[in-house]
């Protein structure tokens, strides 16, 4: 497999959040102990050795806002997880997979069974 990411250049220029268009962080996660890329306002990260980092700025087919048809910003890990926002202020949509900081907080909501408990949709 071809290595695309140039390490040394993300580190003195760390990626654009695609989301609020502000350059990302440079973190460690305590968590998983891996340098990521983070965005505190948008609250997503991305290792520094995913394959995806700055992807989000290449080409591809355009996902419209489920509520106003404008194109959403998208960002996306190669873990799966994905979130897009709608740029517009009066709109302000989110969608999204589920989001690692939000799961550390709630914990699991289905049961072993796969029955969603009561008071969890």
């Amino acid at each position: 497999m071809k290595q695309d990411v140039d390490f040394n250049k993300l580190m003195k220029a760390p990626p654009r959040c695609p989301l609020c268009l502000a350059p990302m962080a440079l973190e460690y996660d305590v968590i998983r102990g891996i340098k990521v890329f983070a965005c505190h306002k948008d609250e997503i990260k991305i290792a520094v050795t995913d394959p995806l980092v700055g992807k989000w700025e290449e080409k591809r087919e355009k996902i419209p806002c489920p509520l106003c048809d404008t194109n959403m910003r998208v960002f996306f890990t190669s873990v799966g997880f994905m979130k897009a926002k709608c740029p517009k202020k009066t709109c302000g949509a989110v969608v999204k997979t589920s989001n690692v900081w939000e799961d550390r907080k709630a914990g699991p909501a289905l049961k072993l069974d796969g029955v969603a408990e009561e008071g969890h949709a």
